[in-house]
């Protein structure tokens, strides 16, 4: 099995390129009256390459997590819309995990109305590839956000369903508060099925860029 992922994962990895590298991280906590998820993400970017790129989320309880690595780039940049594609070989573990492991197809799209008004839309699904796993598919933001210069307001809509499961509406109301290099951070308030609200807190940071060319 792990000679497939590492396969799996070489095939998705960009080759060097004479392009700097960008380092990201990523951070992020969602909560009611406890944790319900935390998620942590580190990837590279070079020009409209991206990869490798490493996930861990787990959902609030030590007995399931999952662990992705992946790449892919970005397909399409205009002024006004961007399209971006990676797919990503999952792994859940813990006690009811049971071996379930997946492919993942990742898209995002950015679009921007002006110079104030933008947004963007991130959908992903579940492929399984064992007995122990099932499909899942999420519209895991669809947002869009007016920009004040050193924050931003918005407001979006997000969604899931798990196969034999009814979709699940969860809308979103967002701020996103800009530190410079010291990354953003942004903040969710989400309604969820039962009129249950969520608070989600999501940083992301250019940790820092190697491999500049020489002029």
């Amino acid at each position: 099995m792990w000679l497939r992922i590492a396969i799996f994962c070489m095939a998705l990895v960009p080759v060097a390129s004479a392009e700097e590298v960008e380092n990201w991280l990523v951070a992020r906590l969602a909560m009611r009256n406890a944790a319900t998820q935390h998620y942590s993400q580190f990837y590279q970017q070079r020009g409209r390459l991206i990869g490798p790129d490493v996930i861990y989320v787990d959902f609030g309880k030590n007995n399931y997590r999952e662990t992705f690595i992946g790449g892919g780039g970005v397909l399409y940049k205009a002024n006004r819309f961007s399209l971006t594609h990676e797919d990503y070989f999952g792994q859940a573990s813990g006690p009811a995990a049971k071996g379930a492991s997946y492919i993942l197809p990742w898209t995002k799209v950015d679009y921007k109305v002006n110079s104030r008004i933008s947004g963007n839309a991130v959908y992903f699904f579940y492929i399984p590839l064992n007995s122990s796993a099932g499909f899942h598919q999420s519209i895991e933001r669809a947002k869009l956000e007016y920009d004040f210069k050193h924050f931003k307001l918005g407001a979006g809509y997000a969604g899931s369903q798990s196969i034999g499961k009814d979709w699940q509406n969860k809308p979103l109301l967002t701020t996103t508060v800009k530190a410079g290099k010291f990354g953003s951070v942004e903040f969710w308030l989400q309604r969820l099925p039962g009129n249950h609200a969520q608070l989600q807190v999501r940083y992301s940071v250019l940790l820092f860029k190697t491999g500049k060319p020489e002029p």
